[in-house]
């Protein structure tokens, strides 16, 4: 999967994913704060896709 990767996410070690995720993180709770709480649930099915697809991934079923 990690092959798959456009080149410019693998070059800087996973540090633009991390980035990113950041930004998300970030972008969910500037919003949260300025009364939208639907950016909470929305970043809570995010977090539970990532979980499902990490344990897809460790345990070998992808």
């Amino acid at each position: 999967m990690l092959d798959a990767l456009p080149g410019f996410y693998r070059s800087a070690g996973g540090r633009m994913s991390l980035g990113f995720e950041f930004l998300v993180l970030l972008a969910a709770m500037l919003l949260a704060g300025n009364g939208w709480p639907g950016a909470v649930t929305a970043y809570g099915v995010y977090s539970v896709l990532n979980l499902g697809t990490a344990w897809l991934v460790l345990s070998g079923r992808i």
